[in-house]
This record gives structure tokens, C-alpha cells and sequence, in this order.
């Protein structure tokens, strides 16, 4: 059995296969946590975390000038946000960044995305950091430094045409948005010039949400269900009720309040479960539970 003990700036773990006097002391890394404790699930003080090193705040920092930066931009635009993923698992368990983490993670509604790219393009132009519409099979909006370690991802969010769903309805709907996020990955594989006119390719993501999701069908309804996933796949990634989002609430990240989801601690349990565990080598929630 794997004994902890916390100080103040590191984690000792005691080691069943080294000398039972034999200590391992290491600053607080994700990977060497996954690797050491074998991916299990441990109970965590979170409100006395081990301190982060001077290297780590001073990049959190500069990740902090790209969102507010953003924020401004937001603002003066009528734009909603909402933090999202590892954001507001930090806002919400630590008032801020996880400690290990160096990127932050929004979404918003799709016409807002559209709505705010040119203005966030010009808000950056003359600043050290760069904005990338593309990467690969990558189509999230992504502000950057030029190493690429330091960013803030930005995740449209669509509209379905229902208000509500059962549970088998949410995981046909789910395939759904995995299937169509395969032909998107599908599309680049085949045509390397794909993404090089990024309104070309924004109107094909269009496109294939609206004929293979929405089933060429009109969303007239007042709250409808709330999806992503397209631009960028990924595992486990929710799938909302509006009532879920609206109207925002606020949560502290790193001493300023920022809009976050109104109902935060669902959105949290359907993409990682028990958000209060440090996580499996896999961050995500596998059992999904689709009547949530």
C-alpha cells in the first residue's frame, strides 16, 4: 500500500518495493503522480495544495494576460463565455489553475465564435502572442505563445433543434457528434490543402453538423440542447441542457470572478465523475451517464 505524506512544497510517497525508510520526494507533477500511484484515485486536501514553483506561476501568469485580454474583448463585444474542462475544475477546487496546468479552456455559442474571431485577431496583432484558427484536425480557436505550451482554447458550442432527451435519444445524438467529428478528421486526411481557407473549412464544419446532427432541421425551439465536439474530438464531452448554461453563473479564478455554467457541478460530474479525485491516467468520465 502506498503511504502519503504533504508538506508544504512536495508530496512524499512511501514505495512498498523500495526500503521502508526510503523516501521519494519529488515537486508536484502530473505524470509522475499518474506513473507513481499507479492511476489510482486518492483523496486530496485541496485546500492545502502543495505551493506551485516561481517557473509555474510566472507562465500561469502570462496565460492569465491572454485571457484577459480576451475577457476585454468579450466585453466589449456582448460576447458570453463560460469557463469549461480543467478551467473550471480549477476555478471551482482551487480559485484558480489546477496546479500543473498551463492552458485555460472556454466555450461559447457558435454565432458568438463567429462573431468574435475578427475581433480577437485584431486585439492580438500587435502582442508576443499569436491566435491559430487551425492545427491539424484542429479547428478550435487558440491563442497562443510561440512554443505553443502557454493557451487559451476556445470551443464553439451548437444548438439542437429539441428542448429536451431521453437517454437513448442523448447517446444517439452523441455517436452522432463522434461520427461527424470522424468524417471532419476523415476530410483532412484526405485533402492536405483543407483548413488553408479556414471560411472554406468553417463552412463545411457548418455543413455536416446541419446535414448529419440536426438532420437539415431548424432549431425554432426556446432552450434547445446544447452540443460540441465537432471542431475538436474528444472524449466524454457533454452534452448540455440550456438550463444547464443559463443564465451564467461566477466563480474566482486566480482573483478575478469569471462567468462559468449554472449548473458548474453537473458539467463537471458528466465530463470527469468525482471531480474532487485526482484523476486516472484517463481525465475522463467513460461511464457516461446519458440521463443526466
Amino acid at each position: 500500500m502506498i503511504e502519503i505524506e504533504q508538506t508544504e512544497n512536495h508530496w512524499i510517497y512511501k514505495i512498498p518495493f523500495f526500503s521502508s525508510k526510503k523516501k521519494i520526494k519529488f515537486a508536484l507533477k502530473q505524470e509522475l503522480i499518474f506513473s507513481l500511484i499507479n492511476h489510482k484515485l486518492l483523496k486530496i486536501d485541496f485546500e492545502h495544495w502543495p505551493k506551485k514553483s516561481e517557473r509555474l506561476q510566472l507562465k500561469q501568469v502570462k496565460c492569465m494576460e491572454i485571457f484577459n485580454l480576451f475577457k476585454k474583448v468579450c466585453e466589449e463585444h456582448n460576447v458570453q463565455y463560460w469557463l469549461f474542462g480543467g478551467t473550471l475544475l480549477g476555478a471551482y477546487r482551487h480559485k484558480g489553475f489546477i496546479p500543473w496546468d498551463l492552458d485555460m479552456d472556454v466555450q461559447m455559442l457558435r454565432e458568438d465564435f463567429i462573431k468574435v474571431i475578427p475581433y480577437i485577431k485584431e486585439a492580438f496583432k500587435d502582442t508576443e502572442y499569436i491566435v491559430r484558427e487551425v492545427w491539424q484536425d484542429h479547428f478550435q480557436l487558440r491563442i497562443k505563445t510561440h512554443d505553443n505550451i502557454i493557451g487559451l482554447d476556445i470551443f464553439p458550442v451548437d444548438k439542437y433543434y429539441k428542448e429536451t432527451l431521453t437517454g437513448e435519444e442523448k447517446k444517439a445524438l452523441y455517436e452522432k457528434i463522434n461520427n461527424t467529428a470522424d468524417m471532419l478528421i476523415a476530410k483532412v486526411n484526405e485533402d492536405k490543402n483543407f483548413g488553408k481557407n479556414i471560411d472554406e473549412a468553417r463552412s463545411y464544419i457548418n455543413k455536416i453538423i446541419q446535414e448529419n446532427i440536426l438532420e437539415n432541421k431548424p432549431v425554432s425551439v426556446e432552450k434547445p440542447i446544447l452540443f460540441c465536439g465537432v471542431d475538436l474530438k474528444q472524449e466524454s464531452l457533454p452534452i448540455y441542457n440550456w438550463d444547464d448554461i443559463y443564465p451564467l453563473d461566477k466563480l474566482e479564478f486566480e482573483g478575478i470572478q469569471v462567468p462559468v455554467p449554472k449548473n458548474y457541478k453537473k458539467c463537471m460530474i458528466l465530463k470527469y465523475g468525482d471531480y474532487m479525485k485526482l484523476p486516472k491516467a484517463n481525465f475522463y468520465n467513460t461511464k457516461y451517464d446519458y440521463n443526466m
